[in-house]
């Protein structure tokens, strides 16, 4: 039961990990996208019949936007029906998607903290300890959780020999079920948030 109890905890530091990799690796099609905008909305100007506004007259800039040789309509047509599709996308699917994912990973951290809380309090309870949400906040934290359980409470007696000890059946149970909510909640996320990396997944 310590060693199940363990990587629970465990859990907690591979999520954050899991978290900052997430951050550093790089939206190749939200790059690409957004750079194609960039490029349409150039090539919309550049195309266009509008004249050049007169502080960028004598500079570089006007030249950059002087319309080409040929087919300036049709640039300036495919142009203009990227940038329309670009804003429908936005507000229909990425919008709504972002703020739907956010109410999401809200609700998973907020399932998963009174996991860890109603754990820490089974576990507690268990090794007599009693309730403290002082201490069980405290006790959230992977490296407090290891050193206030790995503490000898006799001269040959752990924290972890108290609470396994103390763990019955009523205990399991209530364990049990702690986890299956749990489950359940990332079940539901799996089922709900596209995750199109293989390592993350």
């Amino acid at each position: 039961m310590p060693g199940l109890a363990w990587r629970v905890m465990c859990s907690q530091a591979c999520l954050e990990t899991r978290k900052n990799n997430l951050m550093k690796r790089p939206r190749v099609l939200t790059i690409i996208l957004w750079t194609l905008t960039i490029f349409c909305i150039f090539l919309a100007l550049k195309s266009s019949n509008e004249p050049v506004l007169e502080i960028f007259k004598t500079t570089p800039i006007e030249t950059s936007f002087r319309q080409f040789s040929t087919g300036n309509s049709i640039i300036f047509n495919l142009s203009i029906g990227f940038l329309v599709s670009i804003i429908f996308y936005l507000l229909i699917v990425w919008i709504p998607d972002r703020r739907r994912r956010k109410i999401i990973k809200h609700n998973i951290v907020e399932q998963y903290r009174n996991f860890k809380e109603n754990t820490i309090d089974l576990l507690l309870d268990a090794c007599s300890e009693g309730r403290n949400s002082e201490l069980i906040s405290k006790l959230c934290d992977l490296k407090y959780f290891r050193d206030y359980f790995n503490e000898f409470i006799s001269e040959d007696q752990r924290r972890w020999h108290a609470v396994f000890n103390g763990l019955d059946e009523f205990y399991l149970n209530k364990l049990s079920i702690e986890l299956g909510i749990l489950l359940n909640e990332v079940t539901f996320v799996l089922n709900n948030v596209y995750i199109n990396d293989q390592n993350i997944f």
